[in-house]
Order: structure tokens, then sequence, then C-alpha cells
């Protein structure tokens, strides 16, 4: 009996440690993501890909270039904002190079379209933001993601 007893009590005991490790994980997970310095290479990558997943092309551009923002139209991408994007998108820094007035941001972007739990698929890839020093920060120089091409403006 008494060894009965003392397996129900490592059962509730290891039960107990498994739903508190459950919870942990839930609040880690649901933690806002860490606000970087917005002066650097990985701070304007932030801002550039919230900017792109609240669908804000006005912001998005904000992060890129002037030159970069003359030679783009904003309704392509705004187009390429709205219908290329998946339901869900999650962005990972992966390494940052500067060199003198340049620098690249490689990421990892996952996308995941549908959002039921045998109706989701995930997908992802790596992409480089090529980046050029404006003023005490950065911008984007080169078409980024979802936009990636950037048609010359006529005039």
């Amino acid at each position: 009996m008494v060894t009965v007893l003392r397996s129900r009590n490592a059962l509730i005991g290891i039960g107990a440690l498994v739903l508190a490790l459950i919870a942990v994980a839930i609040v880690l997970a649901l933690q806002p993501p860490m606000k970087l310095d917005p002066t650097t290479p990985e701070g304007t990558a932030q801002g550039y890909f919230q900017a792109v997943l609240d669908q804000d092309v006005d912001r998005a551009f904000a992060h890129m270039s002037d030159e970069l923002t003359r030679r783009c139209d904003q309704m392509n991408a705004h187009d390429s904002l709205r219908f290329g994007l998946a339901d869900e998108a999650r962005i990972v820094v992966l390494d940052t190079r500067v060199a003198g007035d340049e620098a690249t941001v490689r990421v990892e972007v996952t996308e995941t379209h549908g959002t039921g739990i045998f109706t989701s698929d995930s997908h992802s890839f790596k992409e480089t933001l090529s980046m050029e020093r404006r003023g005490d920060g950065w911008a984007i120089a080169k078409p980024p993601w979802p936009i990636h091409e950037c048609p010359e403006v006529q005039q």
C-alpha cells in the first residue's frame, strides 16, 4: 500500500513538473520580441520587417535609402505587401556584417499559411538585406523581401 502511494505521489509530482514547464514555455513564447536599437543594422531590419508585417508601406519605405525610395514605385510595393505575405511570419537575425558605410543583415524568414492544426503550412528561407549608412543610422539599399523587384519610377 505504501509503494502504491509513493508511486502515485511521484506521478503527481512529475505531472505538476510537466505542467509547470509547459506554462513557462507558453509565457516565454508569448513574450514580445526584444526591441533592438534602431540606429543599428539589426534595428533597421527589425523596423522594416515590423512595418512589412503591419502592411505599412510608408513606414517600410522610411527604412530604405533615399535612392531606393526614388527608384521604387510605392504601388508595386503596396501590392507586394498586400498579396505577398503569409498569415504569419517570423524573422530571426542570423548574422550581421558591417564594413565601413555598408552592412548586410542575414535573416531567416518563416512564413505560415493557414491557422488550423492540420491545415497550416510553413516554410523558411534566408534573405539578405544590404544597407548603407544614413546619418547616425542605417538604410536598406537594395529591394528587400517581400518587394524584391523595384522597377524604375516612370517620370
